[in-house]
């Protein structure tokens, strides 16, 4: 991917420190973008610390000022949210909340999962019976933070990536 200078933004990142946050973190500041994120853990993050265009916030997602200052400035937001718990449908509001008072006009690109949604019948049976019996609790976490930016936000895209181990 190619930028000119008047292509560059400065773009949030929540989830930057999971595998796939990491890889977008690169991918930002390799195309020269500035690279807002927050992070519990600043550790995750040691191999970009050297690069002037990543701005590393330590707070705490669920926190709706930490949050709002990541966001602040920012044209985009990527949410890479992950693990136990109801980690994503518990910040994705406080996300929704932070953006639009921030900048209601700002894109929000959210990774979710396959078989979250209405891709459920998309996919096969196979795939079904896993997302209901092995990894249901993250499938119904990520079912609520698509209700939630589906009902809150207006500018808004959902990734449903298949088979990211990490």
């Amino acid at each position: 991917m190619s930028t000119t200078t008047t292509d560059k933004k400065t773009i949030a990142i929540i989830g930057a420190t999971g595998g796939t946050g990491l890889c977008l973190v690169k991918q930002g500041l390799d195309a020269g973008h500035k690279v807002k994120v927050l992070a519990r853990n600043e550790e995750k993050l040691s191999e970009f610390a050297s690069n002037e265009n990543l701005d590393i916030s330590k707070g705490d997602v669920t926190r709706y000022e930490d949050v709002k200052c990541t966001l602040a400035g920012c044209s985009d937001v990527i949410v890479s949210l992950g693990g136990r718990g109801k980690i994503c449908s518990t910040a994705q509001p406080v996300i929704n909340k932070a953006l639009n008072d921030t900048d209601s006009n700002m894109r929000l690109v959210v990774v979710t999962s396959m078989a979250v949604g209405d891709s459920y019948h998309d996919v096969t049976w196979g795939t079904r019976r896993f997302a209901d019996l092995i990894i249901s609790s993250a499938i119904k976490d990520k079912n609520l933070q698509e209700r939630s930016i589906m009902r809150d936000t207006t500018d808004w895209v959902i990734v449903r990536p298949a088979g990211l181990g990490d």
